[in-house]
């Protein structure tokens, strides 16, 4: 090897085959059983400092392992002086079976390189601490600038660049760990060949460095670990820094052993075993070299037989993978959905499932784990997956394919997850919660036999949140991370929210037509379509799904061919008709029960409800007729506050909630403000849920999670009962309403809070607009009404 420009001559030695010690041996390239070869990438860090790297645990084992097949590895540390601490021959120690020694198992090296009059050592261990990060990123400029700055070095002090600041030119976060490998063919260079006996920062940068640049760009590539290590130790982290993040004082470095015959007898074994100079008299070196050779020879050939047979068995591992879940593409979805990036980072019970092949002994995995995920969540009644279920979770996408396409899909289709025993159990209860003094509540032969045809779930208005339990078990089974991933903290707090009585609030709402006793497959084809968009069009999860809309008397039901479907292909009206005749109801028809139940509580027609075919922009195109409220005085007899959508009609079953202690003087002017006309509140709290305007005040109330006040009642004057927000619907004084952080300053923040929506914000939230009013007054949908001023007289009144 030719020494570079600047280089100091090679310190004087034995020749080649009498060497004492390593800084000798490796002066020979072809002692070197890797034949060159560099890769230091083990040793890399994030530049972020995110911890991705590899563990110290991991890098000891791959280190002894080489050390053990006879590569001739060095580690080394900077400590607070700016010099660089050697550590040789790192290796795990094995003590023999009858001697006894603390250190058996640990990671020992040498201290420094033999001596080279008795060829005596001094051994250390290396722990994890030594092991680990530098504290903090430090921004570096590039190696070739360091190398041009430390030429230029003059004095005695140690050689330090910087600080750097982001916005530098040419600089990046360095990250590194305190501890790094010198290449086989810079030892030789390094130890009693440096200038004093040790390497300092500035030697590698004018010396070394430049070695590493001789042999190529593949070589500089290789050995970044230690590039960057000494950027990290060349470079201020901050004005008037004395010393780098790669600094180590002598406590946080490898410590010498005293004296321990065992492991003393261990590593001479292990030098004898790699290092030819070790072994015997110099007259036997020779024949020591070529044993060496040929155990060299034989390492080398039973290493490559265990990498081919390792890479083999890997590539069989993954080949049985893509064909048990249907290839490659599949593969990545199902690591997409469950938020993982490997195969070894899904949950354990999505692991075991694709190596088990049978479609039973998935759904028994499944289910097993689904009871452990139940008690764990404390719920009273583990859910039970359909047949088939795990596996269509491994081999299909998670969505419904299309509207029509109702037995598609799996975590993403609510309608598919449950099995026949469970929708039967389901119903049963139903039935024992409608009428409690009922001695049986039994599925009949003819009912469970509709069921099993079904193979679906259809969930009763009053057990809607069954279907929800079983996704939320579902999610804390396939998601990576559950405390994390959108699907798991979404599920968890939408089946809190529908258990503390959101589902009551609901299903009270009347349904299209007053198809009433099929709400509850409304409710599951509502969420599973929103899933879908979650998973396919990474639209975010909304915690405010269907309950937002209530207040507003819109229909939350979608008109797709879902419906229709479930009712001509699969069983939906007879499984109907089994829940009807159990909770009590009888008739062969769904006319019977709009006729008994739905016309009188939800102002319908007798006999609207639907009967017989028809898709669903037939059955669902028309609401169910809304009865005008009585028009309430408007207190203060400006802010137009006449009415549950202020001064519109309310639908009929639905009670108007009067604010007792409306304020409208201090309203008044802040209702006609530019902008201000047409502001919806519960448009409002969803935009503000979007970051679009500043956070809804707080209610004073504090015993509900949701927290919000009612922008309506209390600026509008009245909401209806069925409000999500009816916790607030309590008096305010004007000194609360005035206080910091109170609906005033919310409402003349210079945000501009209170205001009409736009189109484009009505469409990021994914609501519809209102309609634009008509020339006499109110709107043609959401709560309008004719001719209705303030408090219901008058023309061209105020409706929203």
């Amino acid at each position: 090897m030719n020494a570079p420009p600047g280089a100091p001559a090679p310190a004087p030695g034995p020749p080649p085959g009498v060497a004492r010690t390593l800084l000798e041996f490796a002066r020979t390239e072809a002692h070197d059983i890797t034949e060159g070869t560099v890769d230091l990438t083990m040793y890399e860090v994030d530049p972020n400092n995110t911890g991705a790297a590899t563990s110290p645990a991991a890098l000891k084992t791959l280190i002894s392992d080489g050390v053990k097949d006879g590569a001739i590895k060095v580690l080394a540390m900077i400590d607070d002086q700016g010099l660089m601490r050697e550590f040789h021959l790192p290796a795990f120690a094995h003590i023999r079976t009858g001697e006894l020694s603390p250190y058996n198992g640990r990671f020992i090296c040498n201290i420094g390189d033999f001596d080279p009059d008795d060829g005596n050592f001094y051994s250390a261990e290396i722990t994890t601490a030594n092991m680990g990060l530098a504290n903090n990123s430090v921004h570096c400029c590039t190696a070739d600038s360091l190398h041009t700055q430390a030429q230029a070095h003059t004095g005695a002090a140690r050689f330090f660049v910087g600080p750097y600041a982001a916005a530098d030119a040419d600089v990046e976060p360095v990250h590194s760990r305190k501890i790094f490998e010198i290449p086989y063919f810079l030892i030789s260079m390094c130890g009693r060949a440096a200038p004093d006996g040790c390497v300092t920062v500035l030697y590698f940068w004018t010396t070394l460095y430049p070695v590493i640049v001789a042999k190529g760009p593949a070589m500089v590539t290789a050995c970044k670990a230690l590039i960057d290590a000494f950027r990290l130790a060349a470079t201020r982290a901050a004005a008037g820094d004395t010393s780098s993040v790669m600094d180590t004082t002598a406590a946080a470095r490898p410590t010498m052993i005293g004296r321990d015959d065992a492991l003393k007898k261990t590593r001479k074994a292990l030098f004898r075993q790699i290092l030819a100079f070790r072994r015997g008299r110099a007259e036997a070196r020779q024949g020591d070299a070529l044993m060496a050779a040929s155990m060299d020879n034989q390492t080398d050939l039973l290493r490559d037989q265990f990498q081919f047979a390792k890479n083999q068995a890997l590539e069989t591992k993954k080949n049985k993978i893509l064909k048990s879940l249907g290839g490659q593409e599949q593969l990545d979805y199902l690591l997409e959905q469950c938020g993982a990036r490997r195969i070894n980072e899904l949950p354990d019970t999505v692991q075991r499932m694709i190596e088990t092949t049978s479609d039973t002994a998935r759904d028994t995995l499944l289910n097993n784990a689904a009871i452990r995920v139940a008690e764990a969540l404390k719920l009273a009644t583990p859910p039970v997956f359909a047949n088939g279920f795990a596996t269509r979770v491994l081999t299909e996408p998670w969505h419904m394919a299309r509207p029509e396409m109702v037995h598609s899909g799996s975590v993403y289709n609510l309608l598919t997850q449950a099995a026949p025993e469970e929708q039967a159990r389901e119903m049963c209860a139903s039935a024992k919660a409608a009428d409690p003094d009922r001695t049986a509540a039994r599925v009949s032969v003819g009912e469970r036999k509709a069921l099993d045809e079904a193979k679906l779930f259809f969930a009763t208005p009053s057990g809607a949140i069954v279907a929800v339990r079983h996704l939320l078990v579902l999610s804390r089974i396939v998601c990576a991370s559950p405390a994390t991933h959108p699907l798991a903290v979404w599920a968890k707090d939408y089946h809190t929210r529908l258990a503390m009585g959101g589902l009551d609030v609901i299903m009270r709402h009347p349904a299209r037509s007053g198809d009433q006793s099929l709400q509850g497959v409304h409710f599951q084809i509502a969420l599973s379509d929103h899933l879908k968009l979650f998973g396919t069009g990474n639209k975010a999860l909304d915690d405010d799904l269907i309950f937002g809309e209530i207040e507003e008397g819109l229909h939350w039901e979608r008109v797709t061919r879902t419906m229709s479907t479930l009712k001509a292909e699969y069983k939906l009206g007879d499984v109907n008709q089994a829940q009807r005749r159990l909770a009590g109801f009888d008739g062969p028809t769904d006319n019977t029960i709009a006729s008994r139940r739905t016309a009188d509580r939800f102002g319908l027609a007798d006999g609207s409800a639907l009967g017989g075919a028809g898709d669903d922009v037939s059955m669902m195109s028309s609401p169910p007729p809304f009865v005008p409220a009585r028009a309430p005085p408007a207190a203060g007899g400006e802010a137009g506050g006449g009415g549950a959508t202020g001064g519109g009609t309310v639908p009929a079953g639905r009670r108007v909630v009067h604010n007792t202690a409306f304020d409208g003087e201090l309203w008044s002017g802040r209702c006609r403000r530019p902008g201000a006309l047409g502001a919806k509140g519960n448009d409002l709290i969803k935009a503000a849920a979007a970051g679009m305007v500043e956070a809804i005040p707080c209610s004073k109330v504090d015993a509900n999670p949701l927290r919000n006040m009612c922008i309506n009642f209390h600026v509008r004057g009245d909401c209806v009962d069925g409000c999500p927000y009816s916790y607030d619907h309590v008096p305010y004084t004007r000194a609360e309403y005035e206080a910091d952080g109170g609906l005033v300053p919310w409402m003349d923040s210079p945000a501009n809070n209170f205001r009409k929506l736009t189109p484009d914000e009505y469409t990021t939230l994914g609501l519809t607009p209102p309609a634009p009013r008509s020339r006499r007054g109110g709107r043609n949908r959401r709560g309008g009404g004719g001719r209705g001023g303030r408090g219901g007289g008058g023309r061209g009144g105020r409706s929203g």
